[in-house]
Order: structure tokens, then C-alpha cells, then sequence
């Protein structure tokens, strides 16, 4: 990165929530310090009052790279009090034109990822949203690495990728400051978020996927029981129930624009519930 100019913005902001993830916070930071970029850039990382020793290496990490690294904190816990803290907390400091996100659990693996997704939306002003595809990583090893998607060109995603499938990870999202944040009625439904942010580019303009692999999601496969057996039923339910909710809100909300492929995908909720149903 260039050295810091104290008062010129930086053209991108990279915006990490982290919470009780001392094995993976280190991994995710120095992912973020590699970049190699011809603009200015900030990282905001926010801890939500972590009992371990996450704050601890954010803070290291801060000191390291004090003209990037900006640490967050708090002294209660935020997400347990129903704070939107994208929108209510990281927005209002953040300062790029350009929006990049990553949890702390996850993290970047191509020191030029900031640049492709900059110089991409640059010469690409229809697009709102673009994202890279990325490594699945099974923590518990019970599968084998895979991509998220096998999209081996550039791909504007449909409505359908966005809508139905599952294709990219939000430590690929890079997006237009002016398109990113949640609406009132969409805040009741933060469980969802990275899905509404998608979907919202998708309103606000065309979402793009570079084929290149630039970071890794760690997961743990549930062993040996489905994630509905693994869960509550009851918060099982009602994580189904709420996104048909939030479909028809969105639907309303966004005058119909994308009714067609909403019905198909409120068609694929409807099945799910009458499935768990059906096994009760």
C-alpha cells in the first residue's frame, strides 16, 4: 500500500467482524496487511468483547500496521443487544468509496485481491457488487477442499445465482459504498445478511464473480447427523419461516422487480418446511 496521506480518504475499506476466534484472527489480519495496492486502503476490525485472546492479537496487529488497521471495541457485547453492527457501528467510520468484507474466522490468500476487485469495479460502473471465488476448507477434514463455484471466466450472476444458489462467500464481497447496508424492515432479519447484501447489489445494479481463488471460508461439517438434526428444531423452523418472511418483504419492497425467481425460491422454503413437518 501506499504510505498513508492523513487527509486523503482511503478508496477502500475493509470491514471485519471478529468474536472469540484467537485460532484463525492472526491468519485473517495478515491477509489483510499482504496487499499490494496502488490506492490507499483502511482495515476496521470490530471485537465484540471476545473472552479470549482475540482482542489481544487485533491490538497486536494494530500496532504492527497502525496506517491500516483500526480496531473497534466494545464494553458490552453487541450482537446479543440486536445491534446491526455493519450498519450501526462500522458504516458511519468508514471511509472508502469501496466496501470489503471478511469475518475473522476467514481470510484472503492473494495479496492482489484488493486491486483485482478495485481496477474491476473501476472499469465496470454498472456493477454494484463483484466477488472471486473461494476455497471451502473443512476444518474437521471429514470432506476434501473444494471452490465455491466452478466458474472458470468472468460471470455476471443471474438472478438465480443470486437468489437460489450459493455460489460466492462474503470474503469475496467488494461493493460500491452507496449500495451496501440494510434496509429498516431488513434488519429484523440480520441472521441473513450476507444473502440480503447480495441481493441488494443485485437490485442496485449487475454483481460480477472473478474465477481466481483469493480466500479461504473454514467450516466444520457436521459429523455424521444433518444440520437440521444438529440444530433445534425449533430455531430450525423458524430460520425457515423468517426467510420466507423476508421474501415476501423484499418481493413487496422491491416492486416486484424480481418476483419470478422470489416464487421459485419461496416454492424451495415451502418444501423445506413441509419436509421438517413431515418428519416431526
Amino acid at each position: 500500500m501506499n504510505p498513508m496521506n492523513t487527509e486523503k480518504k482511503p478508496a477502500v475499506s475493509v470491514i471485519c467482524l471478529a468474536y472469540n476466534q484467537e485460532k484463525y484472527i492472526a491468519q485473517c489480519l495478515k491477509g489483510f496487511a499482504m496487499q499490494k495496492t496502488d490506492f490507499d486502503y483502511e482495515v476496521l476490525v470490530h471485537d465484540d468483547c471476545s473472552t479470549d485472546g482475540t482482542l489481544d492479537m487485533i491490538l497486536s496487529y494494530e500496532e504492527k500496521y497502525p496506517d491500516i488497521i483500526t480496531v473497534v471495541t466494545e464494553e458490552e457485547n453487541q450482537y446479543s443487544k440486536d445491534v446491526d453492527i455493519y450498519d450501526d457501528i462500522m458504516m458511519p467510520i468508514a471511509q472508502g468509496k469501496y466496501i470489503a468484507t471478511c469475518e475473522g474466522d476467514d481470510y484472503w490468500c492473494d495479496e492482489t485481491k484488493l486491486q483485482k476487485q478495485y481496477d474491476f469495479m473501476e472499469s465496470h460502473p454498472e456493477c454494484s457488487l463483484v466477488c472471486h471465488n473461494t476455497l471451502m476448507h473443512d476444518m474437521s477434514k471429514a470432506e476434501p477442499d473444494s471452490p465455491f463455484n466452478g466458474w472458470t471466466e468472468v460471470h455476471r450472476m443471474t438472478e438465480d445465482d443470486v437468489f437460489i444458489g450459493w455460489n460466492v462467500h462474503t470474503s469475496s464481497y467488494f461493493f460500491r459504498r452507496e449500495c451496501f447496508g440494510r434496509r429498516d424492515f431488513e434488519r429484523r432479519y440480520k441472521i441473513f445478511g450476507d444473502f440480503i447484501e447480495l441481493c441488494n447489489a443485485k437490485d442496485y445494479g449487475e454483481v460480477y464473480s472473478l474465477p481466481e481463488i483469493m480466500s479461504v471460508y473454514n467450516f466444520k461439517n457436521p459429523e455424521g447427523l444433518t444440520v437440521v438434526q444438529n440444530q433445534d428444531f425449533k430455531e430450525s423452523m423458524k430460520l425457515i419461516e423468517d426467510r420466507i418472511e423476508f421474501l415476501k418483504e423484499y418481493d413487496e419492497y422491491t416492486s416486484h422487480r424480481h418476483s419470478e425467481v422470489i416464487i421459485k425460491r419461496l416454492t424451495m422454503q415451502m418444501n423445506d418446511l413441509k419436509a421438517a413437518l413431515g418428519n416431526l
